[in-house]
C-alpha cells in the first residue's frame, strides 16, 4: 500500500475521532506520568483538532519531543556538556524538548547532589544496543537495591578512577578508600585514603587492612541489637587482586558484601578484569550477585551489566560517558572522609594489662606503631601475655605483621 493511498484513507477519519483516540490514550499516561511539558503535548493535538491540514508538523514535533537520540544531537551540536537543572534556561529547555532531561546534570557537582532522573531504565532492556545516558547509569550504581555493590572493570590508564570519582560526586555517603597506589600516582580527588606506609623497601599494608577491618567492625557493631546507625559508608577497593592477597581481607569483604548493605555499608571494587583466581573467591560466585558491573574497554567504551555464574558479563548495556570528563574535572572528595574509620579494632579495646585504646588513624604512614601502620606493639604483647594466639589476634581484628608478633613477644606488657 503506498503512503499516499495511507494518507488518503486517514484523511477520511474525522479529526474529531482521532483526538479522541489520541485524548484517551494521552489521559490515561497522564494519570501515572504527569509531567507539565505534557501541557504543549496538549497544546499540539489541539492545533491539529483546529487544523487538520498540520497533522504532519504536529506529528513531526511530538516525535521530536520525545526522542533522547534528538535530544543527544541537539545537545552536541550547542556544545552543551553538562546542565544547570535549577536554571530557567534549562527549565524551559526542557519544556520544549523533555528529553533533554536525560542529560540533565548539575554542573557543579557537590557532596550531596540529586540526579532528575527519578526511575533510571533497567540493565536489561529488549533494546541492548541503546545506549544508557549518564545520568541513568549512574543512578543504577548507585542506588540499585538489587545490586548495592559495584565492580569496575578496565585495563590500566582508561579511567576506572575517573569514573568513580564523578560517581561517589552523585552518591550520598562517607568514604573509605583503599589503594596500593602512591598519592602522586592517584590523588583520588583529594580524599583520605589508606595506602601502604611510607619508608619502607618492603610495603607494609597495614594501614590498609586496617581500613577494611574497621568498616568490618563497623558493621558487627551495626549488627548488634538497639544498633540503629544505617548512615551509608562506601568502601572502596582500588587494585582488588592485590589488595586480595592481604591476609584475612577476603574473608571480611565477602561477609561485607554478603551482609553490609544491610547495615549501610557498601563496597566498590576497582580491577583489571574479573575472575575467580584474582579475586580469590573460588566456590563464592554467588556472592556477587550483589554487584553490578561496569566495564571499560579500549576507546574508552563503557558497558553495564551483570555476571552469569562463569564470571563472564551477561547481556552488556552500552553506557554513554561523553560527560564523565567534564564532570571530573569538577570533582572534590576532600572531606567525605568516614569519621570513624580512626575507631579502635577490638583488640585495642580488650581491656587486657590496663592498654588504653590506640589511635588507629587511617593513612598517617609516620612509621610509628598506632598511628596508622597497625596494631601497637604494646598491645600485642598485652595479647601474648593473657594467652591469645598469633591467629585469634587476628580474628579480633588485629592488624600486624608475623614479625610484630614475633617483636611482641620480647617486650612486657
Amino acid at each position: 500500500m503506498h503512503i499516499s493511498t495511507i494518507t488518503t484513507y486517514a484523511s477520511t477519519i474525522p479529526p474529531f475521532v482521532i483526538v479522541l483516540i489520541i485524548a484517551g490514550g494521552y489521559l490515561f499516561f497522564a494519570a501515572g506520568h504527569w509531567s507539565w511539558p505534557m501541557l504543549l503535548d496538549a497544546l499540539l493535538l489541539a492545533i491539529y483538532y483546529a487544523r487538520p491540514a498540520t497533522w504532519p508538523a504536529m506529528l513531526l514535533i511530538g516525535v521530536i519531543r520525545h526522542t533522547p537520540a534528538f535530544a543527544k544531537e541537539f545537545a552536541n551540536l550547542v556544545n552543551l556538556q553538562v546542565y544547570d537543572a535549577d536554571s530557567w534556561t534549562f527549565i524551559a529547555g526542557v519544556f520544549m524538548l523533555p528529553a533533554l532531561k536525560h542529560y540533565a546534570i548539575p554542573a557543579a557537582p557537590i557532596s550531596l547532589p540529586a540526579l532528575p532522573i527519578m526511575s533510571p531504565s533497567p540493565i536489561y532492556i529488549a533494546d541492548a544496543d541503546v545506549p544508557m545516558t549518564l545520568a541513568e547509569g549512574l543512578k543504577v550504581l548507585n542506588t540499585d537495591p538489587t545490586a548495592p555493590h559495584v565492580g569496575i572493570i578496565g585495563a590500566t590508564r582508561l579511567g576506572k578512577t575517573t569514573f568513580v570519582g564523578v560517581m561517589l560526586a552523585y552518591r550520598e555517603s562517607k568514604l573509605v578508600i583503599a589503594t596500593p597506589k602512591s598519592a602522586v600516582d592517584d590523588p583520588w580527588f583529594g580524599a583520605d585514603v589508606a595506602r601502604p606506609a611510607a619508608g619502607t623497601m618492603d610495603l607494609d599494608y597495614s594501614p590498609i587492612e586496617q581500613a577494611i577491618a574497621n568498616v568490618h567492625q563497623e558493621m558487627l557493631r551495626r549488627n548488634q541489637p538497639n544498633v540503629t546507625d544505617r548512615s551509608t559508608i562506601t568502601l572502596v577497593l582500588d587494585e582488588w587482586p592485590e589488595l586480595a592477597e592481604l591476609p584475612g581481607v577476603v574473608k571480611k569483604v565477602v561477609q561485607l558484601i554478603r551482609r553490609g548493605a544491610a547495615a549501610g555499608i557498601r563496597l566498590i571494587f576497582l580491577a583489571t578484569d574479573v575472575n575467580v583466581r584474582s579475586w580469590r573467591m573460588d566456590g563464592m560466585a554467588g556472592v556477587l550477585d550483589n554487584l553490578a558491573f561496569a566495564r571499560v574497554e579500549d576507546g574508552r567504551r563503557w558497558s553495564l551489566g551483570r555476571l552469569d555464574p562463569n564470571w563472564r558479563l551477561l547481556s552488556p548495556r552500552a553506557l554513554d560517558t561523553v560527560q564523565v570528563q567534564g564532570l571530573a574535572a569538577r570533582v572534590s572528595l576532600a572531606g567525605r572522609g568516614w569519621a570513624s574509620a580512626t575507631v579502635s579494632v577490638p583488640c585495642a579495646t580488650v581491656g587486657v594489662g590496663g592498654i588504653d585504646p590506640p589511635n588507629m588513624a587511617l593513612g598517617t604512614g609516620n612509621g610509628e606503631r598506632g598511628t596508622g601502620n597497625g596494631t601497637p606493639i604494646k598491645v600485642l604483647a598485652a595479647l601474648r601475655a593473657s594467652g591469645v594466639s598469633r591467629d585469634k589476634a587476628r580474628e579480633l581484628g588485629c592488624v600486624f605483621r608475623d614479625t610484630d608478633w614475633t617483636e611482641a613477644g620480647k617486650e612486657q606488657p
